[in-house]
Order: structure tokens, then C-alpha cells, then sequence
């Protein structure tokens, strides 16, 4: 059987996942203790439904993603616009230290993906994208 949503149940969907996964973070003491947000706790419930329901051949389920690049690009534009000077004081020494390893990782990783890039006689650009931009993932990565 193949079930196919529409934009308005395919959203309707996405809100219930969001107001589960928010639910569940609530009433369940280790995924509020480690921190795991709700949307991904609703949304990985919704992958293992789809996953068992495709595996038994009970059905196929076809979402309309009309949405998801707006929504994606929304995400990726906004996500940095709770950070502040002050946010980072509050993090204190070890965020600057983790911070500072974070830069330093990502440009070994360029270093490596150029020179692999230039070993075997292609692009450097190509080496750059297979070393922080696909690793650290975000809008380099797709």
C-alpha cells in the first residue's frame, strides 16, 4: 500500500512529530538529561515508524516536501542568531578552548583534503569540499 500526504497533512504531520518529540523530552528523564531536542526525538520515532512500515511491505508512505527548502534555508539563515558575546562569556574558558580546537580541526582537514586533492591530480576546491565543508556539514555540505 503506498500512502501519499499532501502539504497541508504532510505539515500537520511535522507539527504532531514536533509536539510528540517535545512531549516525550518532557516525560523522559535521559533524553532531557543529555539534551536531545524534541523535533529530532519526533522526527527519529517518525523514521523508525516509516522504516518498519517499509521493511514488513506493510505500506510506502510519500511526503510533499514543497516545504523543505524554505524551511532548510529559514534553519540554516537563523540558527546562529541566538548567539552573543555575552552567551560566550557565560560558556567560559572551555568554550573558547573548544572553539579553538574546532578551527584548528577544520583547517587540518582542508590541509588534508588539498593536498589529497593535489596528489591525485584534481581540483583543490574538490579537496576543500571532502574536508571541513563535508564534514562539519551545514549549507557546504549539500
Amino acid at each position: 500500500m503506498n500512502i501519499s500526504l499532501d502539504l497541508i497533512q504532510t505539515t500537520t504531520l511535522a507539527g504532531a512529530l514536533l509536539l510528540l518529540g517535545e512531549f516525550a523530552r518532557r516525560h523522559i528523564g535521559f533524553l532531557q538529561r543529555f539534551s536531545i531536542p524534541g523535533p529530532v526525538i519526533g522526527g527519529f520515532a517518525f523514521a523508525l515508524a516509516v522504516l518498519a512500515l517499509r521493511e514488513t511491505g506493510v505500506a510506502t508512505l510519500e511526503l510533499d516536501t514543497t516545504l523543505q527548502d524554505p524551511a532548510m534555508i529559514a534553519f540554516f539563515t537563523t540558527i546562529g542568531l541566538g548567539a552573543s558575546v555575552g552567551l560566550l562569556r557565560k560558556g567560559g574558558k572551555l568554550l573558547v578552548v573548544y572553539l579553538l580546537a574546532c578551527w584548528t580541526l577544520a583547517i587540518l582537514q582542508n590541509a588534508v583534503g588539498i593536498g589529497m586533492a593535489m596528489a591525485l591530480g584534481i581540483d583543490p576546491l574538490l579537496g576543500v569540499m571532502a574536508g571541513a565543508g563535508g564534514l562539519l556539514g551545514g549549507p557546504l555540505a549539500s
